[in-house]
């Protein structure tokens, strides 16, 4: 998963936060600092990015959902 820059913190990387039950690689991933686990349960308003710096949250998972469904028809 590709990291973006903090706009908030100069230079620093954001990390994305991944949700779900992890597997063996995730949790390798999550132990060198490349992700952060979410946990479970999914939200709208879950965060997408943490700034490891100053521990701000940006994007909000809600939002690309809607894009990914927009238009599709659920019944």
């Amino acid at each position: 998963m590709a990291r973006t820059e903090a706009p908030h913190c100069c230079d620093t990387p954001m990390t994305p936060i991944v949700y779900g039950m992890p597997g063996p690689e995730l949790l390798d991933e999550s132990m060198e600092g490349e992700v952060e686990l979410g946990g479970c349960v999914i939200f709208d308003d879950a965060p997408m990015f943490r700034c490891l710096r100053c521990g701000r949250t940006e994007g909000r998972l809600g939002d690309v959902m809607d894009e990914h469904f927009e238009g599709d028809s659920w019944g």
